[in-house]
């Protein structure tokens, strides 16, 4: 698969196109993955580009297969003992380094204009970033200053919306863990234990009560296990699946890396992102709309909840015309796997609302 240069260090993103569509004003959807799992999880989506005027494009994150590996001394950076600055720096390069993507695809594989048909707004770009990877996206947003001048005015005009595709509260600083089982991470449990915890809780469907409600009587720690199609994906899916779309060292690697850096900066970034006047004033036109499943995890739910909160509570304060354009969304009956178990539904969701 080919290889996207994203700064003059020699840096590379391996990524997967479905190809332009001739005769037509698509849009182009790039799709970046979150943790343990490469771009190959989003395959199941394909089937429903053209039909949808997309021209999809799924990326590997530095670490995962093809990408360029972050070296020791880049990770200095962002482990024990790294300072707030550097950390912040680190998680910022991330984000920036994927404008990079975008602007080299914009240069050089002839992405359509936005422009306006029949009263329809089409061309462009449109970013997703699914659970984790959303620290990259805050890291992005929260410091576009830093983005190079020919980076930042090639992608500005392109970029349209950023999609925070059911992101955790952790990679936004809301993380609450305590409300919430995490059974697979009882040390009194055996491995075999763990395992089949794990795959329950992170691919599980879970029947909320009233996700409407924005507090914790309305959610569940218990899935859904009578319905066939509803039981965890990760276990309607083969063994030969699961191995294809997985990248399990990544887990301890650039991912545990991420995992321990503090909340607050995570939250800090995530406020500067989505409130600061200054930067919601470069590329003042891109929304950040969030689509999270209604059956996902209790933390994805509440990381929704969460951000809207702030975000009303700011634009109480300061007035709605604090920051960037923020829409928040659920997708009924989906879970944390929306574009593996309904790719035409979430598809054909994420056209509607971009």
């Amino acid at each position: 698969m080919p290889l996207a240069p994203v700064d003059n260090k020699g840096t590379q993103l391996l990524y997967e196109d479905s190809g332009p569509l001739d005769g037509i004003p698509y849009t182009t959807m790039v799709i970046v993955h979150g943790s343990g799992y490469h771009s190959a999880i989003f395959h199941k989506m394909l089937p429903f580009a053209a039909q949808n005027q997309l021209r999809m494009v799924f990326v590997n994150r530095r670490d995962y297969p093809g990408s360029t590996p972050e070296s020791e001394e880049e990770l200095k950076a962002i482990a024990p003992g790294a300072t707030r600055e550097s950390q912040s720096e680190f998680i910022a390069t991330k984000g920036i380094e994927l404008a990079g993507l975008l602007s080299w695809f914009i240069k050089t594989q002839g992405v359509p204009p936005v422009q306006t048909v029949d009263g329809k707004v089409k061309g462009g770009l449109v970013l997703v970033m699914w659970s984790s990877s959303n620290t990259a996206l805050f890291g992005l947003l929260s410091h576009l200053d830093m983005v190079p001048e020919d980076v930042r005015s090639t992608v500005g005009p392109y970029l349209r919306t950023c999609f925070h595709y059911d992101g955790p509260q952790w990679s936004s600083g809301f993380s609450k863990e305590d409300p919430y089982k995490v059974p697979f991470r009882d040390p009194s449990r055996s491995i075999e234990e763990r395992t089949e915890l794990l795959v329950n809780w992170l691919s599980g469907y879970y029947p909320h009560p009233d996700v409407a409600s924005r507090s914790l009587e309305g959610l569940t720690n218990d899935i859904i296990t009578e319905s066939p199609d509803r039981t965890p994906t990760l276990k309607r899916m083969t063994p030969e699946e699961v191995e294809g779309v997985s990248c399990t060292a990544a887990l301890s690697g650039i991912d545990w890396y991420h995992r321990i850096v503090p909340q607050e900066l995570y939250n800090e970034h995530m406020r500067k992102a989505l409130f600061d006047e200054d930067m919601a004033a470069i590329w003042p036109h891109v929304k950040v709309k969030y689509v999270h499943g209604s059956q996902s995890l209790p933390e994805m739910v509440a990381c929704l909840w969460d951000t809207e909160k702030v975000h009303g509570d700011i634009h109480a304060a300061n007035g709605p015309l604090s920051g960037r354009t923020v829409e928040f969304h659920f997708i009924e009956g989906v879970n944390h796997y929306a574009h593996w178990d309904m790719p035409e539904r979430f598809t054909s969701t994420l056209v509607e609302l971009m």
